[in-house]
């Protein structure tokens, strides 16, 4: 159309990377990103499987494992919605990238209460694989956030 002005090839890389052209971060691209992934629900999912793994624990690591596992456990979905919450993309991938480590850690401790002899491998191998799962999930939606350059 006469009178049209083509976009900037910035203008357009700056849409697709869920900026608007005056610069200010675009939720909305963020929430779409997140719905597409589920990986906030799947966040949330972590939690009733490490509380119901954690009740299994004996009294004596109430201050320990069964402590340090559900903060972990908890910490991720906090962090997804802290990250949402701080307003730029590149918050968001540093507090996803949070998120990832406290899945890791997770991970971790799920194997540290087989070791120990407190839960059977049977027992967390569901778990372990949903904190994996989410760990996958988490990397791509930060490959989506925060592109490598």
């Amino acid at each position: 159309p006469s009178g049209a002005i083509a976009p900037s090839v910035r203008a357009i890389q700056k849409r697709r990377e869920g900026l608007i052209p005056g610069g200010a971060w675009d939720k909305r691209v963020l929430m779409r990103s997140l719905a597409r992934s589920n990986v906030l629900r799947q966040a949330r999912e972590l939690n009733p499987s490490i509380y119901d793994l954690t009740s299994r624990l004996p009294g004596v690591e109430r201050f320990g494992l069964v402590s340090q596992m559900r903060r972990a456990s908890v910490s991720v979905a906090a962090n997804i919605a802290e990250g949402l919450g701080r307003g730029s993309p590149g918050d968001f991938a540093r507090f996803l990238r949070i998120s990832s480590g406290s899945a890791a850690e997770v991970e971790a401790l799920l194997s540290v209460a087989v070791d120990l002899g407190f839960l059977e491998k049977a027992e967390v191998a569901s778990a372990q694989r949903q904190a994996h799962d989410l760990r996958w999930q988490l990397k791509k939606l930060i490959d989506q956030v925060a592109p490598s350059r």
